[in-house]
């Protein structure tokens, strides 16, 4: 991990995959630890240095992931997990304020990846940034795919095209309003679709309120 050009923090990734444990980070001061400095602290985020001056940067769980990302000088963040840590959010928040952000998680099976993105993104959208989230494409009889894998296997601009075609968090969330909501409550569920939408982009409102008229239409919303 690097600030302003300087390591804070370092983690290492075990070589085999089923290499155990998979990953050993920096040991901080604490009663488990008290010999080491309290200067060393697990409070950075990976990746920073990289999306300073960018419009826009990817954020991935994967530490190798992200460096991958990085290979392909795309800039890249990563909580080094499904998500960031509630303590730290704010932090991330900060260096993402003006910025455009795709997150991308591992596509798997069970579907931790997604749920890590969606609750990054509305811990993001709260804090006023703006968010998409991107789904890599899972081959035949895989159950998991993420950026290290595919980028192996794809140029940078099939990466790119996926980041395009990556979904606002608000579309993620109007997704998951079941096309057969009772007029009763469908108000109810639309309102956190409609509060995450981005307010100073009229464009992408427009897109919104077309499709939740297109989707509703037979239950009277115009």
């Amino acid at each position: 991990y690097t600030e302003a050009g300087q390591p804070v923090y370092f983690i290492g990734r075990h070589p085999d995959e089923e290499g155990q444990p998979k990953y050993v980070k920096l040991p901080t001061h604490g009663e488990s630890h008290p010999e080491v400095s309290k200067m060393v602290k697990n409070t950075h985020i990976y990746g920073v240095d990289t999306i300073g001056g960018s419009p826009w940067c990817v954020c991935t769980e994967g530490i190798t992931d992200a460096i991958a990302v990085l290979q392909q000088h795309i800039p890249c963040i990563s909580p080094v997990t499904t998500t960031f840590r509630k303590a730290d959010i704010e932090t991330v928040a900060a260096y993402l304020q003006g910025k455009l952000v795709y997150i991308c998680n591992d596509s798997e099976a069970n579907g931790s990846g997604q749920k890590g993105a969606v609750s990054t993104a509305e811990e993001l959208t709260r804090l006023g940034i703006l968010v998409r989230i991107a789904t890599l494409p899972t081959p035949a009889r895989i159950e998991k795919e993420d950026e290290n894998p595919f980028l192996r296997e794809h140029e940078r601009d099939e990466f790119k095209s996926i980041l395009n075609g990556a979904k606002w968090y608000h579309e993620v969330l109007l997704d998951d309003v079941p096309l057969n909501t009772g007029t009763d409550s469908l108000m109810e569920k639309l309102m956190p679709v409609i509060a995450a939408c981005p307010v100073d982009n009229e464009v992408v409102q427009e897109d919104l309120a077309y499709e939740i008229v297109r989707r509703f239409k037979d239950m009277g919303v115009r």
